[in-house]
């Protein structure tokens, strides 16, 4: 996936830059009961947000538990189709979006503005659904998982470049982790499709405000995004300093 000038419009980016100082942090205050942690990012308080995190962070512990390498992975970015049973992570989607409207409703308290909101979070789906097709893998939500981990390391890294190769050896290295796994096997569909979006989502939020914000050379900005990207990814039992992304691939160290 490209960066955010191959996602996303002119125009979303500016309704970004309109809306992030003033909409930033209007969400109130929540205590994580996985990890402890409190922060009030946009979409922490979601049912679909601790859910995932749950089950991110169980799956990441598991697969370095086994002490996978960097680049120890499988070879085929499209195994999916060679498989004769569909894995659990993927699924089949509604064509009404959930998570847009849930969100929006959380960044305003005016109308015109939520609909602003869940206007561009469409489009942001949208992109990253396009994406996704052209990669073989729609639906797919270790797709939006490693697309959630990348963007957002990104993001906390200050803007650093990550390659088509790079994000689509992150999806290898991470999809085993989520394969036969139990919590998604009891999820529906719609479930599913819920968390999905929502990763997306935020991702796509992270990268889309860090761009527009640097291009703008709105310091200010680009902090509190880069803070929002860090606890994203501390939300899923991810500290960003925890993520080294080498020549030799990505790897992703225990905590301590």
């Amino acid at each position: 996936m490209k960066q955010t000038r191959g996602l996303m419009s002119t125009a979303i980016i500016a309704l970004i830059l309109l809306s992030i100082t003033l909409q930033f942090y209007s969400a109130e205050a929540w205590t994580n009961p996985y990890f402890g942690t409190t922060w009030n990012n946009p979409t922490s308080s979601l049912a679909q947000t601790m859910i995932m995190n749950n089950i991110m962070s169980k799956s990441l512990k598991n697969n370095l538990s086994q002490g996978r390498p960097a680049g120890n992975y499988p070879s085929s970015f499209q195994g999916e189709r060679r498989e004769q049973r569909t894995p659990d992570y993927i699924f089949q989607a509604t064509p009404r979006k959930i998570m847009p409207k849930v969100i929006a409703d959380r960044m305003s308290d005016k109308a015109d503005r939520r609909r602003e909101w869940e206007n561009t979070f469409i489009q942001f789906i949208d992109s990253f659904e396009q994406n996704a097709r052209r990669e073989h893998l729609p639906h797919n939500l270790v797709y939006a998982i490693s697309f959630f981990i990348w963007a957002n390391y990104s993001v906390a890294k200050n803007g650093i470049s990550i390659t088509d190769d790079q994000q689509r050896d992150l999806y290898r290295m991470i999809a085993p982790s989520f394969a036969n796994n139990a919590d998604l096997k009891s999820m529906s569909d719609l479930q599913k499709q819920g968390l999905y979006e929502t990763r997306v989502i935020e991702g796509m939020f992270a990268l889309v405000g860090f761009n527009g914000a640097r291009e703008r050379n709105d310091i200010d900005a680009q902090k509190k995004i880069r803070k929002f990207a860090m606890n994203n990814l501390k939300a899923a039992g991810i500290s960003y300093q925890q993520i080294h992304l080498t020549r030799q691939g990505w790897s992703i160290k225990k905590a301590g």
